[in-house]
């Protein structure tokens, strides 16, 4: 990795939307360092502003170096749902709202395990847009989506179903349907291990707040977990 500076903020902001551009047979990944704490500056991607295809924009044409940035992790299933089902009802809540850069179900490929599940999108901005879904209504479940524990990759705001419908649900807070107030509802969870799940561990913190009462009501205060090796981050409701 490296680290660029900008002579302006408003240059450094436009910069964002090179990501995806390719140098010297790499497709370099733009974002804030860790230590930013402004607001989230909308951006778009390089194949997005000049129109030009490769590796990781449309995965018809497959490249699987590309699949741990369009893969992600559903939680909350049940066991009576099925994979052709969950993959025709991501599709279309994501079209829906407009999650979606072309016609056609945007996801690939479904994994079903129980009380998880993978997804392979066709595209990395579309796996990004479809974080977006998390807290969506399905079969009596509100999913929860997130990148599985392998992903190395950068910190992509997202937001909630809620949030772009404007519908609500159980332990959901209106503030949640706010992007701004996320920088204040989310947190850094340190000395994680590989053997860590994200689900496993978002119950985990849910439960213990709760057993200790620090919960404002019912259910898991915890709406979406990301962990990545030795560290997480959590966003509460």
């Amino acid at each position: 990795f490296a680290f660029v500076e900008l002579r302006s903020i408003e240059e450094a902001n436009a910069c964002l939307s090179l990501t995806g551009v390719p140098f010297m047979g790499a497709m370099l990944k733009i974002g804030r360092p860790t230590k930013y704490t402004g607001p989230i500056v909308p951006a778009t991607t390089w194949q997005a502003l000049t129109g030009a295809t490769g590796p990781g924009l449309d995965p018809q044409t497959a490249d699987p170096t590309t699949k741990i940035y369009r893969e992600l992790f559903i939680g909350n299933t049940t066991p009576e749902m099925k994979e052709v089902e969950l993959q025709d009802f991501l599709g279309a809540a994501m079209q829906q709202v407009g999650l979606t850069l072309k016609q056609g179900n945007p996801i690939l490929t479904t994994r079903l395990s129980g009380k998880f599940a993978f997804v392979e999108l066709r595209s990395i901005e579309e796996a990004n847009a479809c974080l977006s879904l998390t807290g969506v209504p399905f079969m009596g479940a509100m999913l929860k989506i997130g990148r599985p524990t392998k992903y190395t990759g950068p910190i992509v705001p997202a937001t909630t179903w809620q949030a772009l419908t404007g519908a609500t649900g159980p332990g959901l807070d209106p503030q949640t349907a706010d992007p701004t107030t996320k920088i204040y509802r989310e947190l850094f969870i340190g000395n994680t291990t590989p053997e860590m799940k994200e689900v496993e561990l978002q119950d985990f913190l849910g439960a213990a707040m709760q057993q200790v009462g620090l919960t404002l009501k019912q259910g898991n205060p915890i709406l979406t977990t990301r962990l990545s090796g030795k560290f997480a981050f959590v966003e509460l409701r």
